[in-house]
């Protein structure tokens, strides 16, 4: 069977049909343009008043922005603003490609999530060991991928395996345990730079991504297990009843 190839794109950009769609989306990507200037802009800069990791995580913990890579780019790599800003910006570029290549194929389901994450965590191992800045870039476009594939396989996930009824509340708890996480998370991660080394933090974070996807595959099993048909009991028949003294046989 041969796949024209406009097909996959009407396919991809297919909710971009919706008028009140396209509005959001072109507001929000405008939206997101500033937002990302802002934050990168402001990590520097309090990294640049204050040279403290742990400060910086403190400001990072009020946004979404990773804490460790003004660190990496000024203390492991000896750059500057330029290159934090081409850090973020691989980021962007590579979650552009993941959001389009996760539109196309439009898988939903815990293993896909569990791929996601070992990807993920796969991409921050390799920026946090990169022993150079063109490495580090590389890396980062697939740690832009697999953050935005993980975060729309799960809202797709979440969304169509709940119960209408309890769709908005299951997606705040979603909210809750994705970004309610980060005002405890970039502190702690900003500590650790502090007392050791902007590779070590980053390299905690990419441990946790193995931690999810670990998690991610035991539920996955317990899944199956409880899926799995029970293997039908052989029926026991009950034993005869002994005939009663002096009852007629045949």
């Amino acid at each position: 069977m041969q796949i024209r190839p406009g097909a996959v794109w009407e396919k991809t950009f297919s909710s971009l049909r919706v008028p009140n769609y396209r509005l959001y989306f072109t507001g929000r990507s405008i939206s997101m343009v500033g937002t990302w200037m802002q934050m990168t802009a402001q990590s520097w800069l309090v990294l640049t008043l204050t040279h403290s990791s742990t400060d910086l995580g403190l400001a990072v913990a009020l946004q979404a922005l990773p804490v460790s890579l003004p660190v990496l780019a000024e203390r492991s790599f000896h750059g500057g603003a330029e290159a934090y800003g081409f850090m973020t910006a691989a980021m962007g570029v590579g979650a552009v490609i993941g959001g389009l290549y996760t539109a196309a194929r439009g898988r939903t389901g815990l293993r896909p999530m569990i791929f996601a994450s070992v990807g993920f965590g796969v991409a921050i191992l390799v920026c946090a060991f990169s022993p150079v800045l063109g490495l580090a870039y590389a890396a980062l476009l697939f740690v832009g991928w697999a953050s935005v594939s993980f975060i729309a396989i799960g809202n797709s996930t979440i969304q169509l395996s709940s119960e209408p009824s309890m769709r908005g509340r299951v997606l705040a708890l979603w909210q809750v345990a994705f970004q309610g996480t980060t005002p405890v998370g970039g502190p702690a991660i900003g500590a650790i730079i502090a007392l050791t080394d902007p590779r070590i933090g980053l390299a905690v974070a990419g441990a946790s991504c193995f931690a999810a996807a670990i998690g991610g595959a035991g539920l996955a099993r317990r899944y199956r297990r409880a899926a799995a048909p029970k293997t039908a009991q052989p029926e026991s028949r009950a034993p005869a009843a002994p005939l009663a003294a002096g009852a007629p046989v045949g």
